[in-house]
């Protein structure tokens, strides 16, 4: 991975008062489930992620977005990303992990009821590196942020190898993505008007988690349902909350289970998410307007920085954000600009696939985000650098207020 020189100064002066929503994704691709999980990684970020990270941005909220895939899913990397995190009060986790998993084989009916969460193998089979779900809960919990979710996608079946430990319709989008006004008030009501932690699990102790085609392609059951409600169900008028929303995915998960035969007993296959928000509050809160944010003053002075897509990702949410004045955000353009080869392409990808709706050359991009309302989000997919570091082209997803 190439360097950016990035100029962090405006940055820090954009995001000064701006809380985050950072996301910890943890997605095994090298074991025997790669390819589900690959597609369930990229389903996830289309259809959770983005669209998440789009609704909450016109509340003042940027996006932290730490995406562990491939060799970067390790018991170790997911044990000093949870403990590393540092929050601020109002900020927002979300834990997800895409995986195998399972728990210790004991079936004692009071041990089940006060550990029914499951471990997480984290892309290796060594029993002493995996991750208990609960414990992933339990840190992330005491963070202190405004309201903390906890995901854990994988088997919960029993094992005699794992100990006990506390600790360490679908359909292909191929255009861009746009967000009614009732999914916009939907999202934000889950995120912001709730405080506490909310902890959730695909399978019950004892029970695996299903994998198989569904129209997003072959991947897990929980997350294409997961997904699949949260862009559909949250078109409807009514606010829906976190409780109706989970019940709703468990009970859709096991009713698409119990139509699955399992291949070794004939018998339909058991799958029942479970999920506990006991500490998880709402808080009544009014509906989040734009916050009117000032100008940056101070100028730009260089800096090298590795994590350059949520780096970007903060200067992208300011150029497009109608609180600013027209002045200012051309003032944004050009310093954005400076991040750029001559020339440099950018190319807006659709929502599901790695399909190219449009493309245009940097200097007509920036243009077309300083001056856009309609625009409520865009995420950086990829891009490429040249021998000056500077990029050479940019792959993104827009997200559109509908």
């Amino acid at each position: 991975m190439k360097k950016i020189v990035l100029s962090l100064c405006l940055l820090l002066t954009i995001a000064a008062d701006a809380s985050k929503i950072h996301w910890l994704i943890f997605v095994d691709t090298s074991t025997n489930v790669a390819e589900l999980d690959k597609v369930g990684h990229d389903v996830l970020h289309n259809h959770f992620v983005n669209e998440i990270n789009a609704a909450l941005a016109p509340a003042g909220y940027s996006a932290n977005i730490m995406d562990f895939i491939g060799t970067r899913t390790t018991p170790e990397n997911c044990k000093a990303a949870v403990e590393m995190l540092r929050v601020d009060a109002e900020d927002i986790i979300v834990f997800y992990y895409i995986g195998h998993g399972g728990r210790p084989n004991i079936s004692d009916t009071e041990y089940l009821k006060k550990n029914p969460w499951p471990q997480m193998c984290m892309a290796q089979w060594d029993e002493r590196r995996f991750i208990p779900l609960k414990w992933v809960n339990d840190q992330l919990s005491a963070k202190g942020a405004r309201l903390s979710i906890v995901i854990g996608m994988c088997c919960n079946s029993l094992s005699n190898e794992i100990r006990v430990k506390e600790a360490p319709s679908f359909a292909v989008n191929y255009g861009a993505t746009y967000m009614s006004g009732n999914k916009l008030r939907q999202i934000q009501d889950l995120f912001l008007n709730y405080k506490g932690n909310l902890l959730c699990t695909s399978a019950s102790p004892t029970e695996t988690s299903i994998g198989a085609q569904t129209p997003y392609g072959d991947m897990d059951y929980y997350t294409a349902v997961l997904c699949n409600i949260f862009e559909y169900k949250l078109e409807e008028e009514k606010l829906m909350g976190w409780n109706k929303f989970m019940t709703l995915v468990g009970n859709t998960v096991s009713a698409l289970a119990h139509r699955t035969i399992d291949s070794d007993t004939g018998k339909p296959c058991e799958q029942n998410p479970i999920f506990d928000d006991s500490r998880l509050f709402a808080i009544n809160a009014p509906q989040p307007t734009e916050p009117v944010r000032p100008a940056p003053q101070q100028e730009p002075q260089p800096s090298d920085n590795e994590d350059w897509k949520n780096v970007l990702s903060e200067y992208l949410d300011a150029i497009i954000n109608t609180s600013y004045s027209l002045i200012e955000r051309r003032s944004l353009e050009n310093k954005i600009s400076q991040m750029f080869a001559p020339g440099a392409i950018v190319r807006m990808m659709s929502q599901d696939a790695d399909f190219v709706v449009d493309k245009e050359e940097v200097s007509v991009f920036l243009g077309r985000l300083a001056t856009s309302r309609l625009l409520l989000k865009v995420a950086i997919v990829d891009g490429t650098f040249d021998n000056n570091n500077k990029l050479s082209s940019l792959k993104v997803k827009e997200i559109y207020k509908q």
